[in-house]
């Protein structure tokens, strides 16, 4: 085994477990990036697993020890048969809809999930165990805000201990009812608080308090 260096438009010759594929070092080394719609579905976009330093971008990085067989292939001493795929995913960009996986097998979508922990592909594990789609977990935020406007919301919150604690739903005016002493009980002590508020017309407004407050005299709910 030893090092090879690599240039971006060289043609990669693979044996995988005795099956053999040939690509290039720049589809190896592609980092499948979020599109703008798919960070507009999502909450908190920093979350979200990556497939950056995975193993098959190490490999033609020249900083990898690597295996070649009699014909010179790289050599990897995995199941071939997988391999098909997380190939396709990387030419693909990350687009796993576009990879011709049947994700209704689900004996084949765990031996992927198995391959990608092997190769260090955390976001399209995550694909693979979601049917192809992101999907986090979510706080209980009220039907008529749009992820994308969380998503927005979090960026004001610059606090990470308030963003995780900011998750848990304290109280629903339609479920606990629309008086202040309802709201008192539920919130008061709790520490960071969002309140979001839909008016009768339709706009939405609310407030942040990052710190928890002992004082809630002169405080109005409408």
């Amino acid at each position: 085994m030893k090092k090879y260096h690599f240039k971006e438009d060289d043609v990669i010759n693979l044996n995988v477990g005795g099956v053999h594929f040939s690509t290039t070092v720049s589809t190896l080394q592609s980092f499948p990036k979020l599109t703008e719609e798919q960070q507009q579905s999502l909450c908190v976009v920093n979350d979200i697993p990556t497939d950056e330093n995975n193993m098959l971008s190490a490999i033609v990085s020249g900083n990898f020890m690597v295996m070649r067989d009699e014909k010179k292939r790289i050599f990897i001493d995995r199941n071939g048969t997988y391999f098909g795929y997380i190939l396709d995913y990387l030419r693909e960009q990350g687009d796993i809809l576009r990879v011709s996986i049947p994700f209704h097998d689900k004996q084949l979508v765990e031996k992927l999930c198995i391959e990608c922990d092997y190769y260090c592909l955390k976001r399209m594990k995550h694909l693979l165990k979601h049917g192809g789609k992101f999907e986090w977990n979510y706080p209980q935020i009220p039907s008529w805000i749009t992820k994308h406007q969380w998503n927005t919301l979090q960026t004001w919150i610059q606090n990470s201990e308030a963003k995780k604690n900011i998750s848990k739903q304290l109280y629903q005016a339609t479920r606990d009812g629309f008086t202040f002493d309802a709201f008192e009980e539920r919130c008061f002590k709790k520490g960071s608080i969002l309140t979001i508020i839909k008016s009768n017309q339709g706009n939405i407004f609310g407030a942040y308090i990052s710190e928890a407050s002992n004082d809630v005299d002169g405080m109005v709910l409408h």
